[in-house]
């Protein structure tokens, strides 16, 4: 995974449903992510935290980010609260797609305020967009002047083989320099990923294996378990 968007949500029915006060749903987001990057951060000797959702004592998390220590967090949303979550613990800023143009505007230029006043550098701050496969080098020139970092393109079919040839023509088409090295082939995309599974399942038994000896595991105590969770 190379991106990771966190929103805070607008039913108050999930929040009942989970147990939680949707009114405080955001000072949970900020505390939560705080916590994932302690995590990420985290070695098997696991890390403490005492706050107003969660406490836990030696608790550590794995798989880590793949060749990193932290995964960049993009907060997702559609509100003002959302544009200054992103400017003060985000890496950057997923904007709901409803929004006008002026809105969009006004909503990173709050994220950079919100990161200015945080102490944090705007400049280093992305901005997601959704995108889709039929996008043109045109349409993709057109999003980086209204200050777009990233586009999220995804298929629009739901075969496996299909996706691989509508992705690849969509890279071929804009001239991304993966396409050169990207396979087509279904059996070859099939085989990397198991092969990532594999790699991802074998870590996850010697890291927790590693945990349990060291009295740190998350499965070692229940009640640690449940005081991260509630």
């Amino acid at each position: 995974m190379r991106l990771l968007t966190v929103g805070v949500g607008t039913l108050p029915g999930e929040a009942h449903a989970m147990g939680v006060e949707f009114a405080a749903r955001g000072r949970r987001a900020d505390e939560a992510l705080d916590l994932l990057r302690l995590l990420w951060a985290g070695d098997e000797r696991g890390v403490s935290h005492s706050g107003e959702f969660f406490s836990f004592t030696s608790l550590c998390s794995f798989p880590k980010p793949w060749n990193a220590t932290t995964l960049p967090v993009h907060i997702g949303g559609s509100s003002p609260a959302a544009a200054r979550r992103a400017g003060r613990r985000g890496d950057g800023y997923f904007p709901g797609g409803r929004l006008t143009p002026a809105q969009r505007a006004s909503q990173a230029e709050l994220m950079r305020t919100a990161a200015a006043e945080a102490g944090r550098d705007p400049a280093a701050l992305e901005y997601t967009r959704w995108g889709s496969a039929s996008l043109s080098e045109a349409d993709v020139e057109a999003h980086a002047r209204n200050g777009t970092t990233r586009l999220v393109v995804g298929p629009s079919s739901l075969d496996l083989a299909e996706q691989l040839a509508e992705i690849s023509a969509f890279a071929d088409r804009l001239k991304l320099p993966a396409s050169r090295q990207a396979s087509t082939s279904l059996q070859g995309a099939r085989r990397r990923l198991l092969q990532g599974l594999h790699h991802a399942f074998s870590q996850v038994r010697r890291l927790t294996a590693a945990c349990l000896v060291g009295g740190t595991g998350l499965t070692r105590s229940r009640d640690r378990h449940r005081a991260f969770t509630n």
